[in-house]
């Protein structure tokens, strides 16, 4: 049972480990040609779409940049060398939706000749997040500050050690984050978490069935012209086929002047005797000076595992003042 537990915790650590992703490759190149030569047959396309595809938009060479895309997890390592302000909301719940903690605070990121660090400028609402010992009650708030705080002076970051997504070398919990961070920066990728594996492949002819796909276009915000990709599970499932997914909703807003991706939605359930989570999350990014940073994001999510106590959780962090 030790075991499943740190598997569910590491579940969340990608969220405090999120920096730490390399430029993401294709496995087996022979592999994904084979299974996704024909997805587009699969996916619903709106009539910009269409027009973009006779004008040479490929869907499947868009499926596969929506595995490989590498540019969200640049915004996220883009902070570690700017300075910004940036506030924290963090609420813990009851199983009978009662608040049980709660923080809110400002606070701010320094950086200076390769230097960074932070204070806490503000805190506005300090509720039963400690223990008496002065260290966190709750393991996701451990994980908050391990994501967004900086705790002394870090200087000189050398980022090219950092692990990508196809380090066959990782072991112990080194292995587990590696596989874990695959549920947010590539989805549709098989991971080697026990109980899930390749039911996170949603592109491929196992579970594709359970899916319905499609690549729309709009305007984010009135003015940034956007593809728009979305997956999501197709309303006449019984429960035993959904229970065979775990990636419920995924929708992903491109960029069409560079397919930077602007923003991000997730929803991740799935339930054993050992384990269930159901999360959802969601990341919008900012330009500026032509680089891509998080604005907000916002996560909403439960989480239980045998023996231990449920976790409900909703917090949201808000950067601004950015300067890069």
């Amino acid at each position: 049972m030790k075991s499943s537990y740190l598997i569910f915790i590491l579940f969340l650590l990608h969220f405090g480990d999120i920096y730490a992703q390399e430029r993401i490759k294709t496995e087996n190149q022979t592999n994904f040609d084979s299974v996704y030569s024909e997805f587009s047959r699969f996916v619903y396309l709106d009539s910009i779409v269409i027009s973009a595809k006779r004008n040479g938009f490929d869907v499947n060479d868009f499926i596969k940049m929506v595995m490989e895309d590498n540019s969200f997890y640049k915004a996220f390592k883009n902070l570690r060398f700017s300075e910004y302000d940036f506030e924290n909301n963090l609420e813990f719940f009851s199983k009978k939706d009662d608040l049980k903690a709660k923080f809110k605070s400002i606070s701010h990121q320094y950086y200076k000749n390769n230097c960074r660090w932070m204070n806490e400028k503000k805190i506005i609402v300090n509720k039963g997040i400690y223990k008496k010992n002065k260290q966190y009650k709750y393991y996701t708030s451990r994980l908050y500050d391990r994501l967004f705080y900086t705790h002394g002076i870090l200087c000189n970051q050398d980022t090219s050690h950092l692990l990508n997504l196809n380090n066959k070398h990782a072991r112990g919990m080194e292995k587990y984050v590696l596989e874990l961070k695959k549920l947010i920066f590539s989805p549709g990728r098989k991971t080697n978490i026990p109980f899930i594996g390749r039911k996170m492949e949603i592109f491929s002819k196992k579970m594709r069935k359970y899916y319905n796909f499609s690549i729309t276009s709009t305007y984010y915000q009135d003015s940034i012209p956007c593809y728009v990709f979305t997956a999501s599970l197709k309303p006449n499932l019984t429960l035993s086929q959904a229970d065979e997914t775990v990636l419920k909703y995924l929708k992903t807003l491109f960029s069409r002047k560079n397919l930077q991706i602007i923003r991000r939605e997730y929803h991740l359930k799935y339930k054993t005797i050992a384990y269930d989570f159901n999360v959802k999350m969601a990341i919008k990014l900012q330009k500026i000076n032509e680089k891509y940073y998080p604005q907000n994001i916002k996560y909403d999510g439960t989480w239980h595992v045998l023996f231990k106590k449920r976790e409900t959780c909703k917090f949201s962090t808000k950067i601004y003042n950015l300067i890069p």
